[in-house]
């Protein structure tokens, strides 16, 4: 079974099909790379698509410490599986938490990211508790400017690559879409948001993930 090594010693396990322009996909909290699957295979006729498992979701290791499940580890897993495929730039595309990881890696190691595309996105950690039985506060191990999208749009702003994201008009975090929408606007940092019908479920991610095809089209065509 293939294994990206982070730095803190997590074997991640990993996914990979089809050729060309890398595609990173970056699961939810509910589910694994196996989530992608449909994606992969219809993505993987035009583009090189990886999925992963993040650490603590088998078959990837499940470390015992809780302090090894912070943002910062979860964002320097993103770039240990890039690094270890030797992928220098990558679409990333993400959904609800993997949504979020898809913004803030995009923003903060922006140099290494082509594109984002996330769908229903987590804008800020704490909104994670709506999701998850236990405190998000776990995950803020890395402080809250650290994991802070707009403090990174800001930071980056010159070298951002193209930015989509979208929310369903039911879900309940149509509200901080909405919010950091405004916020990206107010800072001038160009994006594309887009709202249509729809929850937080796969229902709704099935319909508009088609548009994160489009938007990879779109950006190597730019």
């Amino acid at each position: 079974m293939p294994y990206a090594m982070t730095p803190d010693k997590v074997k991640l396990y990993y996914e990979e099909v089809g050729q060309g322009t890398p595609i990173l996909f970056v699961h939810e909290f509910a589910a694994d790379h196996r989530g992608w699957e449909p994606q992969m295979r219809e993505f993987g006729k035009r583009y090189r698509c990886i999925a992963y498992s993040a650490r603590g979701y088998t078959p990837s290791d499940v470390p015992a410490d809780k302090v090894a499940y912070t943002y910062v580890h979860v964002m320097r897993d993103c770039v240990a599986v890039l690094d270890h495929l030797k992928i220098d730039k990558a679409h990333i595309v993400g959904l609800s938490m993997g949504g979020y990881g898809a913004l803030r890696l995009g923003m903060k190691y922006a140099a290494q990211v082509q594109g984002i595309s996330a769908h229903s996105s987590i804008t800020k950690i704490e909104q994670l508790s709506q999701f998850i039985p236990f405190s998000a506060q776990a995950f803020q191990y890395g402080g809250e400017v650290d994991t802070d999208l707009l403090h990174w749009a800001k930071v980056n702003h010159d070298a951002l690559p193209p930015i989509r994201f979208d929310c369903g008009t039911e879900d309940p975090l149509l509200d901080p879409n909405r919010a950091l929408h405004a916020a990206l606007t107010e800072s001038r940092v160009p994006h594309v948001y887009e709202e249509f019908p729809g929850g937080h479920d796969w229902q709704y991610w099935t319909q508009q993930v088609r548009r994160t095809l489009a938007f990879c089209k779109r950006v190597l065509a730019e």
